[in-house]
């Protein structure tokens, strides 16, 4: 309530003009004014409504001041011209955020979305923090770590640029923190939201003999396990043991499974030939890939190329022999021939 006062009465009805300013916007946050005042004839005081019109909008306080201009009259209008009258606000406004939409590496972009609870009368500013598996600028496009909300409006949103690669990856997250603001916007209970970049890749694992032909005593063969594509993951792949020669006897004992670091595109299968003095002939081992132990699921066997072999040759050769060890007399004593082999032979002779 404005109170506009005449030092004494008038004989006539003085019509008192004004103008109005302040931050306030007329017809959004009062009533609108009409410019002019009539004091009746005597009296010494007339009034102007300031009718408050409430909303939802976190404005913060507001000024509407009126300035006296002019009269219609001989009033003059005096020194104390001017008065503000204030508009509290009792609005709040919060922010949260949400995951609107989760990402694909393949080119589809996530989407956080931040929301005011009611909207603000001057620009929002809010800070945030980023966490999660995935890694900024590798993974998705670098963020700034904080977004502006334009007057009025009550959302926006922050894009996750996926950056696509040939990485056999588990799925990796993005989390926003939301911190801080520029005004009275509060930070609300849900203040935190994850999307998930779904990884594309997909790679195969194969097998081969890259040192297939070994032999006694001491030259060793090698298999060797590759990915297609490299994981962010160590992948530890099992195998089955065939063949002829003998696990343990003939080479090195072997575990079952060999395991490709992360980062790395493959490992090798040692076959650390074991010497001995036995004529076998040649020998063969034969590794079969049969399943992933441990490792990204998206990692498969090649089955056009899951199995191979290495040869062992042996260097032994072994000599027959016979000696009479027993001479014969009659009438019962019998004869007896001895024959030897200078070394053992894996499968039965005949000689």
């Amino acid at each position: 309530l404005y109170t506009i006062s005449l030092s004494n009465p008038v004989s006539v009805p003085t019509t008192i003009n004004y103008s109005i300013s302040g931050s306030a916007t007329s017809g959004l946050d009062y009533t609108a004014l009409s410019g002019s005042l009539t004091i009746g004839v005597g009296d010494t005081s007339g009034t102007i409504d300031l009718s408050i019109l409430d909303d939802n909008i976190l404005e913060g306080s507001e000024t509407v001041v009126v300035t006296l201009t002019n009269t219609n009259n001989s009033v003059s209008i005096g020194t104390t011209n001017e008065a503000t009258i204030t508009i509290n606000d009792d609005d709040i406004s919060v922010a949260s955020i949400v995951a609107t939409t989760q990402a694909f590496e393949s080119g589809t972009d996530g989407l956080f979305t931040i929301n005011l609870s009611n909207p603000v009368s001057v620009e929002t500013v809010i800070n945030y923090t980023i966490d999660g598996t995935a890694v900024e600028g590798v993974d998705y496009s670098s963020l700034s770590g904080n977004i502006i909300i334009a007057p009025g409006d009550t959302s926006v949103n922050i894009i996750i640029a996926t950056i696509d690669d040939s990485i056999l990856e588990v799925d990796e997250t993005v989390t926003i923190t939301l911190t801080t603001t520029n005004n009275n916007v509060n930070i609300g209970a849900v203040d935190e939201a994850t999307l998930i970049i779904n990884d594309d890749d997909s790679t195969l694992v194969s097998i081969v003999s890259t040192v297939a032909n070994a032999s006694e005593p001491n030259n060793n063969g090698e298999f060797t396990v590759s990915l297609a594509k490299i994981a962010s993951t160590f992948t530890e792949i099992g195998y089955s043991i065939n063949g002829s020669a003998t696990n343990g006897d003939d080479y090195a004992t072997l575990t079952g499974s060999v395991i490709i670091a992360v980062g790395d595109i493959s490992n090798t299968i040692d076959i650390s030939v074991l010497d001995d003095i036995i004529l076998e002939g040649e020998e063969n081992i034969e590794i079969v890939l049969t399943n992933i132990i441990s490792g990204d699921s998206d990692i498969i066997i090649d089955t056009s190329a899951d199995a191979a072999t290495i040869t062992i040759s042996d260097e032994d050769s072994s000599e027959a022999s016979i000696v009479a060890t027993t001479q014969a007399s009659e009438p019962s004593t019998n004869g007896l021939y001895t024959i030897s082999l200078s070394n053992p032979v894996s499968v039965p002779t005949t000689i």
